[in-house]
C-alpha cells in the first residue's frame, strides 16, 4: 500500500491492529508523530499507549500486558540513533505473541 507520510504507514498498522481496550508499546525515542498519534487519536479510540526503554530489553518484557497487541520497534531510534538490540525485543514480543512492526 502506497501513503502519503510516514505517519500515514503507521497509522494504517495502528488502525488495522488495534481496537478500544487494547495497548500499544513505543520505544521512548520514537518518531515523534508516532507518539503524538497514540496520545492523541488512539486515546480517542480507547487504545492506551506507553513507553518503553529500547535499549532495555527488560523494560519491553516488564511492560508487555495482556491487553499489548503491537509494540513498536526503531533502528536507528528517531530522537538518539542509537541501534536497540532488535533480535531480543522481537523474541521478547514472540513470546507473548504480540505483534512487532518496525519503523
Amino acid at each position: 500500500m502506497l501513503v502519503p507520510s510516514g505517519l500515514a504507514a503507521i497509522a494504517n498498522v495502528a488502525l488495522a491492529l488495534l481496537k478500544t481496550g487494547d495497548e500499544v508499546l513505543i520505544p521512548d525515542n520514537a518518531y515523534g508523530p508516532n507518539k503524538a498519534l497514540a496520545a492523541g487519536e488512539m486515546a480517542n479510540f480507547g487504545i492506551t499507549h506507553r513507553l518503553y526503554d529500547a535499549m532495555n530489553p527488560q523494560d519491553l518484557i516488564d511492560k508487555l500486558s495482556e491487553r499489548t497487541r503491537l509494540v513498536w520497534l526503531e533502528a536507528p531510534g528517531s530522537v538518539t540513533m542509537e541501534f536497540p538490540d532488535l533480535q531480543a525485543l522481537v523474541q521478547a514480543c514472540r513470546a507473548r505473541g504480540v505483534v512487532a512492526a518496525l519503523d
